[in-house]
């Protein structure tokens, strides 16, 4: 059947009979143009109306001045369902299991839920290995999202979410030389052992608003309020599909959440400022062609990454793959692939001294991977597997502490002379940080549940621990998702939200 406004399929159910028989499931209203009959009958009960097409109305504007006609391919057919509160496909019953039986669910009421809004309230958790007060991190967020009931001009949604950062205490003066400008205090008679340690901590409330309408979306927000450094993100993409080819469009400005000084920034005992709070703003274009039973894909990216009292850098980025879908049956699907990724920055800005960003930030950084991943369903029960084992490889160059000082620089070069021995025992033998090359082992393992509480609450979570880049990470997540109206259908694997990006999908 073809949607009368869209000219689209709409598996919505059976055309209507051109009479009706006996149990029908409608009664054809009398049309206006036949001919009277020649006598009256006698008056006969309706059959009654079947309580699946409750909400929908029959549409017989055929031939009218409008210009349709029955032949006509955008009405395709004499008579035919339309609904009459919203134009929307329905989901397949194939989408519909236990304990929700999809012969009990009502056709508008899966219009209702596949158009209605949500609450949502969740955390992330986020661990990360390093220095204590440089590269070590916990990020705690918990977002908090309403999302409209989707209509006409789109659907918009908010989101506040509280976070909290603690990257542990900066001490001693073989970590002290490396936080901020104080290795210059070190050759100014300066013992740095003797300075109380430094909190790395930080809170506060980031808000966000997103708009969406088909395959346009767009968002805009803050990091969280109560940042030493605050700024504002967002970003507008475009999700355009072509039968089988997907072009996806990603123009956005973004925090750079790899350590608490990128993200949050943080506060130089010696000079008094502030430095850090780091965003990347550019473009992506990712490009996929789904063949069936394999496809292909490639993405490619250039970004600026700017920040307080930091040096500018640019990124580029190229990656593709190809993926195999080796095993079907029913929900589950089993999907295996080979991944290639590379990036490269202009500059190594990934240390904690006064003018660097805290963020990795390689010269040359490639990886490929073999990922797998298993999705399904049981029962009300979604769920997703990942697994992705590979070799990476990356080459830092060296940099100077302070990058965009010079006359800090120049200060330091010259004490460094003059107190060799002091700094040597604080293990700072040099003005400038060394180059670096690593290889090894690349790893990824994770996975997500959704469960479905009701027709219209779900419960979901995922774990992941991964080695990517220079560190290693485990992330967990929790929430809970209510929706206002209708019922919801299975979601063939988890619906996770997003924290960073906005509160839509």
């Amino acid at each position: 059947m073809r949607d009368m406004l869209r000219g689209e399929d709409v598996p919505v159910g059976p055309l209507l009979p051109r009479a009706p028989d006996a149990g029908s499931e409608a009664v054809l209203p009398a049309s206006p143009t036949l001919p009277a009959p020649r006598a009256t009958p006698p008056a006969v009960a309706p059959p009654a109306t079947d309580d699946r097409y409750r909400g929908y109305r029959l549409d017989s504007r055929l031939g009218d001045g409008g210009g349709a006609s029955a032949s006509s391919p955008r009405y395709g057919a004499p008579l035919a369902l339309q609904f009459e509160r919203r134009m929307r496909v329905p989901a397949s019953d194939s989408q519909w299991v236990a304990p929700f039986s999809a012969a009990q669910v009502q056709p508008m009421e899966r219009l209702a839920g596949e158009v209605s809004g949500w609450a949502l309230g969740g955390f992330e958790s986020r661990a990360r290995n390093g220095e204590s007060g440089l590269g070590r991190l916990y990020d705690l967020e918990t977002p908090i999202d309403w999302a409209s009931t989707e209509w006409r001009g789109g659907r918009v949604a908010l989101r506040i979410r509280p976070a909290y950062l603690d990257a542990g205490t900066v001490s001693g003066q073989r970590q002290l030389v490396k936080f901020g400008s104080l290795a210059l205090n070190l050759g100014q008679n300066q013992d740095l052992d003797d300075l109380p340690p430094i909190d790395q901590s930080d809170g506060g409330l980031a808000l966000g608003a997103a708009w969406q309408l088909a395959d346009v979306s767009a968002d805009i927000g803050t990091t969280p309020l109560g940042f030493d450094i605050e700024n504002l993100v967002g970003g507008i993409q475009w999700t355009p599909s072509f039968d089988a080819l997907s072009l996806k469009i990603d123009v956005s400005r973004r925090a750079v959440t790899d350590s608490l000084l990128s993200y949050a920034g943080t506060h130089d005992e010696s000079t008094g400022h502030e430095w850090g709070g780091i965003t990347r703003t550019g473009g992506r274009v990712d490009l996929a062609y789904d063949f069936g039973s394999f496809g292909l894909y490639g993405n490619g990216a250039y970004y600026s990454l700017t920040g307080r009292n930091v040096d500018e850098n640019t990124e580029f980025d190229l990656g593709g793959g190809i993926f195999v879908r080796a095993y079907q049956r029913g929900a589950q699907t089993l999907t295996v692939g080979l991944n290639l990724t590379t990036f490269a920055y202009d500059k190594n800005l990934r240390y904690f001294s006064f003018g660097h960003g805290g963020y990795f930030s390689p010269q040359f950084f490639g990886a490929i991977t073999l990922p797998v991943a298993f999705t399904g369903t049981y029962g009300a029960l979604s769920y997703r597997a990942d697994l992705a084992l590979g070799v990476q490889s990356f080459r830092e160059d060296g940099n100077a502490l302070f990058p965009n000082n010079a006359n800090l620089q120049d200060l330091l070069n010259q004490l460094i002379v003059q107190e060799a021995t002091r700094y040597q025992d604080a293990g700072l033998t040099s003005a400038y940080y060394p180059s670096h090359d690593n290889s090894g082992l690349a790893y990824r393992i994770g996975g997500a549940v959704q469960y479905r509480l009701s027709d219209r609450l779900s419960l979901g979570g995922t774990l992941g621990v991964d080695n990517a880049r220079d560190y290693e990470e485990m992330v967990l997540m929790g929430y809970l998702r209510w929706y206002f109206s209708g019922v919801q259908m299975q979601p063939l694997e988890p619906a996770v939200p997003n924290v960073f990006r906005g509160p839509l999908p």
